[in-house]
């Protein structure tokens, strides 16, 4: 039996999302309270028959697309702003209640009240009932040039009266939704937990060896904000969405290239099977001239024999000769004239290292 050695990768669990801004790359909607998250693909097949007995010659991919279905346990105002294209405002209308005591046939709203129209009223309305009653009262008009006096009551002096008025609070936060809405578009991106049986206590007990990143560069949400009232569920935050085709340059080419919908990431742990199995230097080596400055071109070598750009941050480098040459961040300078040896090796795993040979010539 061939045995490639696979490391067995397990799925669970979504630490966070983000959702920003596709202009400004400003996240705009970050959550750690995931409930679900799926990203769901399909692609229409359409067959073509041909020869004898009309078989299936070829299957014709189209209409592909790739879906997000996400959720949060916590209820969020701008997440409903996005699901709808509308903007999220603050100083929005809240209703206020107090007790008045008639001290004659008049009552008005307490002192400082700065009343406003509700949410689709032209008028300035308070409701008014006996303290104590269960119902919202009767509306009627506030007078806002004569004290904020509420006209048509018939007040008894010396009784208490329930009244409910609205106001705009600073920070309040107030969203719109038009008849003639369109879903936001922004740059979505979920982490996910991967676990592998490698590493644990037991060969079938799990243990956390890295994350994996979903990015959809293009998101339309599925104008889903709704809001659940229900005495037992919480409401949660629907993040559904569509991703659109992103086209990643508008250089012209020969070949037809294809927008991409989304992109998944695996990125291990360093202690857990990373896929890099060597280090090496193309050519092996570099030729400088004193007093000049080249970059050593250190790779990485992957499992699949790919080779991969480092993060030069996370190598080390020991020269032999700092009389021929020094080196910094992988750039040879050139001392004089000579020949030397750097030793390179991965500051996150010491067993990985390559010599490299370093040709000092005269300026």
């Amino acid at each position: 039996m061939l045995n490639l050695n696979n490391q067995y990768l397990y799925v669970k669990g979504t630490c966070n999302v983000n959702v920003s801004d596709i202009t400004t790359g400003e996240v705009v909607f970050a959550s750690s309270k995931v409930m679900n998250n799926a990203l769901t693909t399909s692609v229409d097949m359409g067959e073509i028959r041909a020869g004898l007995g009309n078989p299936i010659a070829i299957q014709l991919p189209s209409n592909a697309a790739v879906n997000l279905e996400l959720s949060t346990a916590d209820f969020n105002m701008q997440a409903r702003a996005m699901q709808v294209g509308a903007t999220l405002a603050y100083n929005g209308i809240r209703p206020m209640c107090a007790a008045v005591t008639a001290s004659g046939t008049t009552i008005s709203l307490p002192d400082g009240a700065t009343p406003v129209a509700n949410y689709g009223f032209d008028k300035i309305y308070a409701y008014v009932t006996y303290a104590g009653a269960e119902n919202v009262g009767t509306a009627y008009e506030v007078d806002t040039d004569n004290g904020n006096e509420i006209s048509g009551f018939a007040a008894v002096s010396g009784n208490t009266y329930n009244v409910t008025w609205f106001e705009r609070q600073a920070n309040a936060q107030e969203l719109g939704i038009s008849g003639s809405f369109a879903p936001g578009i922004y740059h979505v991106s979920t982490q996910l937990a991967v676990y592998t049986t490698e590493g644990g206590n037991a060969g079938n007990r799990g243990s956390q060896c890295g994350w994996l990143y979903i990015y959809i560069p293009r998101m339309q949400f599925a104008a889903n904000a709704e809001t659940n009232g229900n005495q037992t569920d919480p409401a949660n935050t629907i993040l559904s969405g569509t991703a659109l085709g992103y086209e990643e340059t508008a250089e012209a080419c020969t070949d037809c290239t294809f927008p991409m919908l989304a992109y998944m990431v695996y990125v291990p742990f360093v202690t857990s099977g990373n896929g890099l199995v060597g280090i090496a230097v193309v050519g092996g080596g570099v030729t400088v001239k004193a007093g000049e400055d080249v970059v050593l071109p250190v790779k990485y070598v992957m499992a699949d024999n790919t080779l991969v750009q480092p993060n030069y941050g996370h190598l080390s480098f020991a020269g032999n000769a700092t009389a021929t040459a020094t080196i910094s961040n992988g750039v040879v300078h050139g001392v004089a004239a000579g020949s030397t040896t750097v030793t390179i090796t991965s500051s996150d795993d010491e067993n990985l290292s390559c010599t490299a040979a370093i040709t000092v010539t005269a300026a």
